[in-house]
């Protein structure tokens, strides 16, 4: 009676709580309505004035992908609340870049919420606007490193005389769980082909630190990674790298008064010291709140992406197709690229005769072999019918170069983080855990002798390991021989440079795994040129979901995000690693590590 009454009053408060959150759904979709058909507080322009300087903040993660969010696009009467894509920001800086009535960017940033790859591609479309004369100028409270790297193409940058301002280079720090694993009594057992020695995503399982080809490769990534980003710290400070180097490693950049110093900054001055530079910078009689002309950068974007889809009226397409997230079976989520749902959208896009040719956009540390042959084979078709051209994000790695490799044309960032051409598999023995501290046991009845396989109660019989390891080496000589049909190579070749082994875009040019350095942008041009085309519109594919079912989905991410900022801190990252060893069923060609450049 006691769960009957439970679930009653569950069921009851469960409906009470869908109907309010209905309510506010329905409640924040008419807001949305009435803002747009009355304008709100501020209306959409339709026009910049004269001498506008546009207002960025990067407040937000720059992703390749729409925010699922249901709240994202909703403008409560403050103003816009439009989160830009990656894509997007760029299309808007190139079109500010050509609008005669913005004079420049104000830069109001600390830290920037996007991976390198789509740092440097958002670098080059600054370095594009600033060289259509006009400035940017930048103001902080608290540069980062990574934040620098994007003002570093300023015109002026300016400081508060008592804000951080931390130059300490790269690093990584690893987490190792073999200890824990010891303790509570789980065994791992990690499959690896042969050779497979820089595969090292199963070393935090079976090692308490970092083997020494993983050692070996990670300096030779973070090497690669720090010979761009020190090169556009030398662009501002006129240091050499070298130089750049010494201080970093004698650690003499802690503070906005050593970046004066060694002039990484041009001033030090207060917030409102600052907005009247940018007054005079722009043209303005005085800064004023009110009737300065300062623009926030994502309403001028509302208005900037409205007039550019006006424009691409040509009814050949360029499809833009997002594979953001960890490669699984199935359908999509936030966060994951569901074979099921990417193919089906392939296929759209192969029957679609207006669309002429695809960039694929990935941005993908891999997961599931099968889900990325899968895919690969839906390309393939897609390829055989119309241009592939591959656009690598911040990291397009395993199983995200799996469904790469067979494209007409392969373009990287030199920050990209890629390769990693290898596979795993990855199973635990929790006997010692079960039995021991738990006091659990086990019954098995087969009726055939590995009738319980896989199993995370026993340790795993030796003919058992024998079929592990036969299907880790063949998925991994499948994978090998895709990348060699791909990009016209040797198998021995494509072994040579694989065995899991992660590239920065730079070095995988030069190993022939990619073809261009260059960013989406660059992309589009080839697959246009590929396809004969001099008038085409683009599209992003897929398509946003519905965003009521986005909001549902998403509740997990939200509290993940949430927990993070005001709770968990770094523990839910440990967390979410549980979470993606959990979602590992099968053989994996996935990066070895995620990999997160810290602000």
């Amino acid at each position: 009676m006691r769960n009957f009454w439970g679930s009653f009053f569950g069921s009851i408060l469960g409906s009470v709580i869908s109907s309010i959150l209905f309510a506010v759904l329905v409640i924040a979709g008419v807001a949305a309505v009435v803002s747009a058909e009355f304008g709100g507080s501020e209306q959409v322009m339709t026009d910049a004035e004269e001498k506008t300087v546009l207002h960025l903040k990067f407040s937000y993660p720059i992703i390749d992908s729409k925010d699922q969010n249901p709240f994202a696009e909703i403008d409560f009467g403050s103003g816009s609340n439009t989160k830009l894509t990656m894509w997007e920001t760029i299309q808007v800086l190139d079109y500010a870049s050509t609008d005669a009535k913005v004079v420049g960017l104000f830069l109001d940033m600390e830290g920037v919420a996007t991976g390198m790859g789509n740092a440097y591609e958002i670098r080059q479309a600054l370095e594009r606007f600033k060289g259509k004369g006009k400035f940017i100028a930048t103001y902080s409270e608290g540069l980062t490193q990574k934040a620098y790297y994007l003002a570093s193409v300023s015109t002026h940058i300016s400081l508060n005389a008592h804000s951080d301002f931390v130059l300490n280079g790269m690093g990584a720090e690893l987490l190792f769980f073999r200890g824990v694993l010891d303790k509570l009594g789980v065994e791992p057992y990690a499959v690896r082909p042969v050779g497979n020695k820089f595969k090292s995503a199963v070393e935090p399982f079976l090692l308490t630190e970092s083997s020494e080809s993983n050692r070996i490769q990670m300096r030779a990534l973070m090497g690669s990674m720090w010979s761009n980003m020190g090169a556009a710290l030398a662009s501002k400070s006129k240091l050499s790298v070298q130089a750049i180097d010494s201080l970093i490693n004698g650690f003499y950049v802690s503070s906005a008064l050593d970046a004066q110093r060694h002039h990484f900054s041009d001033t030090l001055e207060y917030r409102d010291e600052f907005m009247d530079r940018l007054a005079r910078m722009a043209g303005w009689e005085k800064w004023s709140s009110e009737d300065s002309p300062l623009l926030s950068f994502e309403k001028y974007g509302e208005m900037a992406l409205a007039n550019l889809a006006l424009e691409e009226q040509a009814e050949e397409k360029i499809a833009i197709l997002v594979a953001e997230g960890d490669i699984v079976d199935g359908k999509s989520s936030q966060g994951m690229v569901g074979s099921a749902s990417l193919n089906e959208t392939i296929r759209e896009l192969r029957e679609n005769e207006e669309v002429k040719a695809v960039v694929l956009r990935v941005n993908s540390p891999g997961g599931s072999a099968l889900a990325s042959e899968l895919m690969w084979r839906e390309l393939a078709l897609l390829k055989a019918k119309k241009p592939l051209v591959v656009s690598m994000g911040n990291l397009a790695a395993s199983g995200g170069y799996y469904i790469s490799c067979h494209a007409s044309e392969v373009y990287a960032y030199p920050t990209t983080i890629t390769g990693s051409i290898g596979v795993f598999g990855l199973l635990f023995n929790a006997k010692g855990l079960l039995n021991n501290t738990l006091g659990v046991t086990t019954d098995t009845i087969n009726l055939h002798a590995n009738g319980d396989f896989p199993t995370g109660s026993r340790p795993l019989r030796e003919r058992e390991k024998e079929v592990l390891e036969g299907m880790v080496t063949r998925i991994y000589g499948e994978f090998t021989q895709r990348v060699a049909d791909g990009r016209s190579m040797k198998v021995a070749d494509v072994d040579s440079i694989g065995q899991g082994r992660v590239w920065t875009g730079a070095q995988a040019q030069k190993l022939g795994l990619v073809d261009h350095l260059g960013g989406l942008n660059d992309a589009i041009k080839a697959a246009a040129r590929l396809a004969k085309l001099k008038a085409y519109s683009t599209a992003v594919y897929p398509k946003p979901v519905d965003p009521f079912e986005a909001f549902f989905e998403g509740l997990s991410e939200n509290s993940k995000a949430y927990l993070k900022k005001e709770g968990l801190g770094i523990g839910v990252e440990w967390l979410l690693l549980v979470k993606r060893v959990e979602n590992m069923r099968g053989v994996n060609a996935r990066l070895p590590y995620d990999i997160q450049f810290n602000d």
